[in-house]
């Protein structure tokens, strides 16, 4: 009798598993299905003042927060401070591209477009 028990309640929280797994999934292909819909603003940073700006963007599984120098109306620096991504490092060197074309409306690095997105999200939400 204790066995039957024990396996009805190993196949209920198995089938919970699945259940969140399978939600979790969905809402993360979602979110990321809104990401690459969406669309970067570039900003002008010739009307920002000098000094540090700080910017989080969050969809799941990316997350970035980042630190945008600007100085003499220019962006100065980007400093990433968290990057989680699964396989989207590479897409860390787009600040390169943002620094050198002082535009955040840059090309998103190809084999890591969530990340990029998501990178060029977060420096957009640090200079509005």
């Amino acid at each position: 009798m204790k066995k039957r028990r024990i396996g009805k309640f190993l196949l209920i929280v198995a089938l919970f598993l699945v259940v969140v797994i399978v939600g979790a999934y969905a809402l993360m292909n979602r979110n990321l299905g809104k990401l690459a819909e969406s669309s970067i603003e570039n900003v002008d940073v010739t009307v920002l003042s000098d000094g540090e700006y700080l910017g989080r963007y969050r969809v799941l599984p990316v997350i970035v927060e980042l630190k945008v120098t600007v100085k003499n109306h220019a962006i100065e620096s980007i400093q990433l401070l968290r990057h989680d991504n699964g396989q989207g490092k590479m897409a860390e060197k787009i600040v390169d591209d943002v620094i050198a074309q002082q535009r955040i409306d840059v090309d998103s690095v190809a084999g890591a477009t969530y990340s990029s997105k998501v990178i060029l999200k977060a420096i957009e939400a640090a200079l509005k």
